[in-house]
């Protein structure tokens, strides 16, 4: 059995080092063609493997992720004042969660911001959680020049135990990425009742269902277009939070551990 979350590597050569590239494309192959059955957790991933590993398409199941049950609607709001206080929050935001590599696309998110109208900038600040790299650091630069520093802001890496209550303190979770093998972020978003705007690319859309406004990650002009569309309709709406948690209530952890039950107990049975 092989599990395969991704292939970003092969997708998307110019965003990795060639050691990494080289691995998937030899060891991760070889990797997979030996195996009896491949696991993966899109409909997306699957294509990539048919495609850039060249496997038959019946020998790969799909199974979705789910979201921890941690991910889900805080009703103490004690809780939450400590917890903004601790980050020293404002009280109203934008959050993105995940690391700061280029295919996150957060250069593009930037300049996407920079493009609000003032009011929208100024009232709903971006909070980007996640390590502190070079990345990070070329990113601020970004911001500066953007002229948009005062509306940025850097949390670093976040305990897990903080990040529920992260999503249930943000207005609204961007998630720009130009690939990814499934999308816990606007999952977890949406398990706490937060709308999220997200990319239209790789696998984000199957996660999104019909719930999150999607955008061309490449497109700046359509992230702010869209960004504004969800300020304006989206937040402080409860039938919008109620779409948001009875979608995310169809991804749990049981569901995927007793699919991935049923494909090793079948293997077992074949030997």
């Amino acid at each position: 059995m092989v599990t395969i979350h991704d292939l970003y590597p092969l997708v998307l050569p110019g965003y990795c080092s060639p050691a990494k590239r080289a691995y998937f494309k030899f060891v991760t192959r070889q990797n997979a063609r030996r195996a009896r059955r491949i696991i993966t957790i899109s409909q997306n991933t699957k294509k990539d493997i048919v495609e850039h590993l060249k496997i038959p398409p019946e020998k790969i199941v799909v199974i979705s992720q789910g979201h921890s049950r941690e991910f889900c609607p805080v009703r103490d709001d004690q809780l939450l004042k400590r917890t903004g206080e601790k980050y020293h929050l404002p009280k109203k935001f934008m959050l993105y969660t995940g690391n700061h590599k280029p295919h996150k696309n957060l250069g593009r998110l930037l300049q996407a911001l920079a493009e609000l109208p003032d009011s929208l900038r100024k009232n709903f600040p971006l909070i980007l959680t996640g390590p502190i790299t070079a990345d990070t650091q070329k990113l601020l630069a970004q911001a500066n020049k953007l002229k948009i520093e005062n509306q940025v802001r850097f949390l670093c890496s976040v305990g897990n135990e903080d990040l529920p209550h992260l999503y249930n303190l943000a207005t609204l979770v961007v998630h720009p990425s130009l690939y990814e093998g499934f999308g816990l972020a606007p999952l977890e978003a949406m398990a706490c009742g937060t709308p999220a705007v997200c990319s239209n690319a790789s696998a984000i859309p199957e996660v999104a269902g019909q719930v999150c406004r999607l955008f061309d990650p490449y497109s700046v002009e359509d992230i702010a277009a869209t960004i504004t569309a969800a300020l304006e309709n989206d937040i402080d709406n409860p039938e919008k939070r109620q779409e948001c948690l009875t979608h995310a209530a169809n991804f749990t952890w049981e569901k995927c551990a007793n699919q991935t039950y049923k494909v090793y107990q079948a293997i077992a049975r074949d030997r």
